[in-house]
């Protein structure tokens, strides 16, 4: 197992600063979006939180507890949507069931669903249990139609992502390194936050670079 650690930043920034990182940089895109009159581009959507008992719902279907950072941001923000949904590089947290938005996951259920069942030939019954017993999907990023980075978090307390392309094989071939437990992981959501705060600010910089002069 690959545990990613954080060497770019001298102190970690925690998943409330990248958020505000984050807001600050699409609130530009948002501004170029209105003068531009495509202001489809560059929403920033927070729902109202979850509660305590939904939280406690979700653990109650998974079997263990969730994260306490992951458990705090669902409880202090809710669902969150950076982009429009089905554009390029949408950031999204989903909420707990019964709430808004897509809800917490099992992988295998979330994945199964959005491809049809068209990857089953390609598991035992066996390793379907244990991506459902071991990794949950909170979120993901909307690369593009073909290509989503799913984001996780596993009954050991470690987060992590998967890009999973449904259009050839690496998604399967993912899927196998993590229940051999040699997928790359986070050992926090503040990192793993970060990182995805990261890809989404490098995507809205190139959008308002592209429409700079429009």
């Amino acid at each position: 197992m690959t545990v990613l650690s954080e060497n770019q930043k001298e102190e970690q920034e925690t998943w409330r600063q990248s958020l505000k990182r984050l807001w600050k940089v699409n609130s530009l895109a948002i501004e170029r979006a209105k003068e531009i009159e495509d202001e489809g581009y560059g929403t920033f959507t927070v729902f109202q939180p979850g509660s305590e008992e939904l939280i406690l719902s979700l653990e109650m279907s998974i079997g263990f507890s969730m994260p306490n950072s992951l458990r705090e941001l669902l409880l202090t923000h809710g669902p969150i949507q950076v982009g429009t949904s089905g554009v390029e590089t949408t950031f999204e947290i989903f909420s707990v069931p019964e709430h808004q938005g897509q809800p917490v996951k099992k992988f295998w259920d979330l994945i199964d669903e959005e491809l049809t069942g068209s990857i089953r030939a390609f598991f035992t019954s066996s390793e379907i249990d244990e991506l459902n017993k071991g990794y949950f999907i909170f979120g993901k990023i909307f690369l593009s139609n073909d290509n989503h980075e799913y984001l996780y978090f596993t009954n050991e307390g470690l987060f992590g992502t998967l890009i999973f392309y449904h259009d050839d094989d690496s998604g399967p071939t993912g899927l196998k390194r993590m229940i051999e437990k040699r997928g790359n992981f986070f050992d926090s959501l503040d990192k793993l936050f970060s990182y995805c705060v990261d890809l989404k600010i490098d995507r809205i910089k190139k959008w308002i670079e592209d429409h700079e002069f429009r």
